[in-house]
């Protein structure tokens, strides 16, 4: 069978067919503020919009507050069918799901969610730069990552403010080239499929030869055999977030883990892929 390209027009257009009897259904549900396995729901108001996210603490956040402390944190950008007022569809993957399953984190973890069916860039930056300011957020080890149209999300808001990211991790995602120059001096870690038939992963490789290209520290995973959804793969190990927490804007440039190039597949999930 032949592989069909699609462009990414295309391919919002497809999911958002997939995905519209979910968001029929979402928007008809009575909206909840809940705690549930250190997961808090709030939101936040900027000049651009107000965003509802899930946000998880530290265990030890609480207590170690008087003394000044500043804690790394992980923005994570959902996918197109997570879109909407629902914020109970943000756990299905992704570190919120790894969070509702038991796991500890040693930061914060930050999921906003989106109501259109795109990243908005300058809202996203202003919720970004909101959450800094209301968290006990270190400013140096704020970290950016995202699936699908999440992962788009990470290159455009990743090009907008480079200044803000200590490193960032597209999955599953595309960008432009200007996007891959801006962010050129970020650290990424950028996976994909090597068999995703959405978005091609020849998407991936061009954004990390444009980051090669511009001078940047480029890092690329193709996980063998895999198609579009390799959310387990990708954030059910340990390998991103020790890489993420190993980068910090203070550090001296080009002190990272050592890395450039390309990385095996990362450790993955038993559990099958949605």
């Amino acid at each position: 069978m032949a592989r069909m390209h699609l462009n990414p027009k295309q391919i919002i257009n497809i999911v958002a067919l997939l995905a519209l009897g979910g968001a029929l259904l979402s928007a008809c549900s009575v909206r909840e503020i809940r705690r549930q396995n250190s997961i808090a729901a709030a939101d936040a108001a900027t000049p651009a919009a107000t965003m509802d996210y899930l946000v998880y603490l530290p265990k030890d956040y609480d207590a170690v507050q008087q003394d000044s402390t500043e804690w790394p944190v992980l923005f994570f950008l959902h996918g197109i069918v997570q879109s909407g007022n629902d914020l109970r569809m943000l756990p299905k993957y992704g570190p919120a799901q790894q969070i509702e399953a038991g796991r500890d984190f040693p930061f914060i973890v930050i999921t906003p969610q989106m109501s259109a069916w795109s990243w908005d860039v300058d809202a996203t930056v202003a919720f970004i730069e909101h959450c800094i300011e209301t968290y006990a957020i270190d400013p140096n080890r704020v970290y950016l990552s995202g699936v699908s149209l999440g992962g788009r999300g990470v290159w455009s808001v990743g090009a907008a403010r480079p200044d803000l990211f200590a490193a960032i991790a597209p999955v599953a995602g595309w960008g432009k080239q200007e996007e891959a120059e801006a962010t050129a001096q970020i650290p990424a870690w950028i996976f994909h499929g090597e068999k995703d038939p959405l978005i091609w992963p020849s998407a991936a490789e061009k954004m990390h030869a444009a980051r090669e290209a511009a001078g940047g520290n480029a890092e690329l995973t193709l996980v063998p055999g895999a198609g579009h959804t390799i959310w387990d793969e990708v954030f059910a190990g340990d390998l991103l977030y020790e890489w993420m927490l190993a980068q910090s804007r203070d550090a001296a440039p080009g002190d990272t883990d050592g890395y450039h190039g390309r990385r095996d597949q990362p450790e993955a999930s038993t559990a099958a892929r949605p």
